[in-house]
């Protein structure tokens, strides 16, 4: 069961030099200079919607918004109570931190159909 939004983010993110708060999609192809950057910020595409916490990460050179994925950070229940996160519905970790580390450590690419998606620079 998956709670609601990200409106009580963990410590660990609020703390996150790479966290960069409520942040439209518009303002990340600026931030995002070399492929592999990535970041994390909340997104709330209407007001009435849940925040949502978003790894944004540069996938090619272009200075286009196509050149920027983003991934949104699920925050599901487990039926013992745990909480834990997921990018990708196979693989859950128990901070965010883990599933950054994950991702960096592997290179693995966070999204198996985009081959280019894997992270190197926090920013």
């Amino acid at each position: 069961m998956r709670t609601k939004g990200f409106d009580l983010l963990p410590k660990e993110v609020e703390e996150s030099p790479f966290y960069h708060g409520l942040l439209p999609r518009e303002d990340v192809v600026e931030l995002l200079a070399e492929v592999g950057d990535f970041m994390l910020r909340i997104s709330q595409p209407k007001p009435t919607d849940p925040r949502e916490l978003i790894i944004s990460v540069r996938v090619s050179k272009d200075r286009t918004s196509s050149s920027i994925r983003h991934i949104i950070v699920r925050r599901q229940k487990f039926p013992q109570g745990e909480v834990k996160y997921l990018a990708v519905e196979a693989i859950a970790f128990d901070t965010i931190d883990e599933l950054l580390h994950y991702y960096i450590t592997q290179k693995t690419p966070i999204n198996p159909r985009v081959s280019l998606n894997y992270f190197k620079y926090r920013i």
